[in-house]
C-alpha cells in the first residue's frame, strides 16, 4: 500500500508542473488596473557596477511591456515581460508575467 501512495504523489507532482494554469484568484481585475506615466522609460540601478536595466513601454489594455536588459560578457541579454500596475488598498503593485 505505501508504494501505491508514493506512486500517486509522484504522479500528482508530475502533472502539476506540466500544464500552465491561470490563477483561480487573480491579483487584479479591470477595475483596479491603473496607469502611471512616471513608470514609462528606462530604469537603472544607482550602483554603477550593476549592469542591469529595466525599460517600461506602454502596451495595450493598460499594460506595460517590461524589458529586462542584463549585460553579460560584452553582450546584452533581453527578457520581455508583460506588466500591469494595480492599486490594492491604496498601495501600488506591479504584477509581472513572462510575455
Amino acid at each position: 500500500m505505501p508504494k501505491l501512495y508514493s506512486l500517486f504523489f509522484v504522479f500528482i507532482l508530475c502533472i502539476a508542473g506540466c500544464v500552465p494554469v491561470d490563477s483561480l484568484n487573480p491579483f487584479f481585475s479591470d477595475r483596479n488596473v491603473i496607469s502611471d506615466p512616471g513608470l514609462v522609460g528606462l530604469w537603472r540601478n544607482a550602483d554603477p557596477n550593476q549592469e542591469t536595466e529595466i525599460r517600461f513601454d506602454p502596451s495595450e489594455d493598460n499594460a506595460y511591456q517590461m524589458i529586462l536588459m542584463q549585460k553579460e560578457s560584452g553582450s546584452v541579454k533581453e527578457s520581455v515581460f508583460t506588466a500591469h500596475l494595480i492599486n490594492l488598498g491604496g498601495e501600488k503593485f506591479l504584477d509581472v508575467e513572462l510575455g
